[in-house]
């Protein structure tokens, strides 16, 4: 056995490839990415077949605040505003021209945006008016979706009809649903005591002055919910008889029955100076309501005996043609009751303290979509 060094071999491969392992990394990389470019496209092309799942109750919900929280759009771009903001002439409620329509911009009931849950009376009767509203202003105006909703909008008051709009559900269908409690804002009442204007030998007429722009540029008391504007909604006249001294007879000496024999109104453009001069512009008086005490409606010339009070029911006052015109007007409403009654005077109201406060009737509020 040979002793001695070791012998050490060295072997050289041969290899002109040049090839690293981050060659092999980045080639690998660059499939995976095309890979998932492939694989995301082809799981759009089955897009159309998959399934959509919509949240029914919160489109309801969605709905439900606009309706009640929302005071809706109104067009001030048609015709002659009336007032300044937020006081346009045309609320979406009284646009009745359907060349203005498309000018509508969405659906509300609140009576103003600080009135949340506080609904106007006068757009709620609009609301659940389908003659001039179509299906598809509901939906383009409320509902704002190209997906084809069905939705039904029920509201009532506790022992009354509901009212309702939309579509026909099935309980027993699926829905979004939603309850929310509301209050309905009903007209405001100026009160007016005759025993104030009795006056032996008078000439048996009462007249009660309205200036609308003093009630619209102030607040009352008990904030914006009891505001009165005589524009947008209807104003009651509560004449009370308690106190009046019933005119005798000369020769019976029994109390001559009270008749009221006409109603006459007009009114005068506001200045500040001398706001009432002459004669006023008459208003048409044929949209008036009036009252007694027992429900019973009545038409001047008419023997009212002894009643408790007299409820004339204004309506709202720019729907009269007469007021289209003017700005900001004085209305002046004189009650006649001729030889029968010793009254004579003026009532102003020109603040919120000269009214009785609109009453808030409490209501609900059911929205179904589906």
């Amino acid at each position: 056995m040979w002793k001695g060094r070791p012998i050490v071999q060295l072997v050289f491969i041969k290899n002109d490839s040049g090839q690293l392992s981050i060659d092999f990394i980045v080639g690998l990389s660059i499939f995976m990415i095309a890979l998932i470019m492939a694989a995301t496209m082809a799981a759009g092309l089955l897009s159309g077949l998959q399934s959509k799942h919509i949240d029914y109750d919160a489109v309801a919900y969605r709905t439900a605040v606009m309706l009640v929280e929302d005071p809706g759009e109104p067009v001030e771009t048609v015709g002659k505003s009336i007032f300044s903001n937020p006081y346009p002439k045309y609320q979406w409620e009284f646009v009745i021209n359907g060349l203005e329509k498309p000018f509508v911009k969405r659906f509300g009931l609140a009576v103003s945006k600080s009135t949340s849950g506080v609904i106007s009376s006068k757009k709620l009767g609009r609301f659940m008016d389908n003659t001039f509203y179509s299906a598809d202003d509901y939906k383009n105006k409320l509902l704002f979706s190209d997906y084809p909703y069905n939705f039904n909008i029920t509201i009532q008051r506790d022992g009354e009809i509901p009212q309702t709009i939309g579509d026909i559900y099935h309980e027993n269908s699926q829905y979004g649903y939603i309850r929310r409690m509301i209050f309905e804002k009903e007209s405001g009442t100026i009160k007016v005591i005759l025993a104030n204007y009795n006056l032996p030998g008078g000439d048996g007429k009462l007249t009660v002055e309205i200036w609308t722009s003093d009630f619209l540029n102030s607040l009352p008391g008990d904030g914006s919910t009891y505001i009165l504007d005589p524009y947008r909604e209807n104003v009651k006249i509560n004449l009370s008889f308690d106190g009046v001294i019933p005119k005798l007879d000369p020769v019976s000496g029994d109390p001559i029955p009270v008749r009221l024999e006409s109603v006459h109104c007009e009114y005068f453009s506001k200045d500040e100076i001398n706001p009432i001069q002459g004669t006023g512009i008459p208003v048409n008086t044929a949209n008036f309501i009036y009252r007694l005490s027992s429900g019973t409606e009545i038409t001047p010339p008419y023997e009212i005996g002894t009643p408790d009070y007299l409820i004339t029911d204004l309506g709202r006052l720019l729907d009269n043609p007469d007021l289209g015109s003017i700005d900001k007007p004085i209305i002046l409403i004189t009650y006649d009751f001729g030889a029968t009654a010793d009254i004579s005077g003026r009532e102003i109201s020109t603040a919120h303290d000269d009214y009785a406060g609109p009453e808030l009737i409490p209501a609900w509020m059911e929205v179904r979509v589906w």
